[in-house]
């Protein structure tokens, strides 16, 4: 039976993760191996039964369809060096996969799936790895209810999830801290939620281009009740001609540049109910026509509350008030 193409919604959360995980394919029963390596190929679903520590290279390869890889808070450890994105979970080319229950630390990539169609990864622990999860052209992928902490590489600072030329993927209920050069990033990406994650940046360097919660170049996203808090850069950018963007919601404080930008070349996004205060640049930046901007707050930033372009839709009930230049440009605000 050809299972159903979904995308989770706040509204259907539960009932989406449960066809994802669920139906269809059917994930096999696990199996508790005593034996297994690092750098061992996975065929089959296991119950982790000892730690896996500084493997040398790889982690666990993923081999096979219909596979839960549960750690079963046994801990995989790498030895990241440097330009070497080595993955601690590598799974290629295949479907209905888990990656759940334990912590994966010290690799180029914490979990690095590629055309996977159907992949959840959940209640991990991401600590220190220069990339936690990378979705990589894959489809119907949930990473939900994972803990993300960086690390500084040689003064590069580390990445926590991103997808990149994927479809129907969802990131939600994930906790991200410590240092992050990027916390979340949906790049050249159609039909994605951006769900109830909270990110707390902690960094006091200057870093312009880190932006906690980026949108690239993508499609039909949905960037809804995140909290984003102490970042370096822009909290939250909408760039590269991305189009029909909800962002809903959404918490943004004490950011070093503007709490969140919306690029130029973008088109057809909605900003509804998000409050921005404190940031050091203006709370909501809108550089894009046909911005649709209802019921936001922005109170307190540094310069002004809501900076937008001319030729933005005002749908009304926005609120600023406490900002250091106008309280609102081309919006009408309270």
């Amino acid at each position: 039976m050809k299972r159903m193409r979904l995308v989770c919604h706040p509204l259907t959360w539960a009932a989406c993760v449960a066809a994802l995980v669920l139906g269809g394919g059917g994930i096999a029963p696990a199996v508790a191996d005593t034996s297994i390596q690092c750098g061992e190929s996975i065929t089959h679903s296991i119950v982790l039964q000892h730690d896996l520590l500084n493997c040398p290279g790889v982690g666990l390869y993923v081999v096979g369809d219909n596979v839960d890889v549960n750690l079963n808070g046994h801990t995989i450890s790498g030895t990241y060096s440097s330009g070497v994105l080595t993955p601690g979970v590598w799974i290629v080319r295949y479907h209905d996969i888990v990656v759940r229950n334990g912590t994966i630390r010290g690799f180029g990539i914490g979990v690095d799936p590629m055309y996977i169609q159907h992949l959840t990864i959940k209640h991990l622990v991401l600590d220190g790895n220069y990339i936690g999860v990378y979705v990589y052209s894959s489809s119907h992928a949930v990473v939900h209810h994972n803990l993300v902490r960086g690390a500084v590489f040689e003064g590069h600072m580390a990445l926590g999830i991103k997808t990149y030329g994927s479809d129907h993927v969802t990131f939600a209920d994930n906790r991200l801290s410590n240092r992050l050069r990027g916390a979340i990033g949906v790049d050249a990406s159609s039909y994605v939620d951006v769900l109830r994650n909270y990110e707390n940046g902690a960094v006091t360097d200057p870093c312009p281009e880190c932006n906690a919660l980026s949108v690239t170049g993508s499609q039909y996203v949905h960037v809804v009740a995140n909290a984003l808090h102490n970042n370096p850069g822009t909290a939250l950018y909408v760039s590269l001609g991305a189009a029909s963007v909800t962002v809903s919601s959404n918490v943004i404080d004490h950011t070093r540049r503007s709490g969140m930008r919306i690029d130029k070349s973008d088109r057809r996004i909605v900003l509804l109910g998000n409050q921005a205060h404190d940031n050091g640049w203006d709370g909501i930046q809108v550089d894009a026509t046909g911005t649709q901007i209802t019921s936001n707050v922005a109170n307190d930033n540094g310069w002004r509350g809501i900076e937008a372009v001319a030729g933005v839709v005002d749908g009304g009930g926005n609120i600023a008030h406490g900002n250091g230049g106008d309280q609102c440009v081309n919006v009408v605000c309270s």
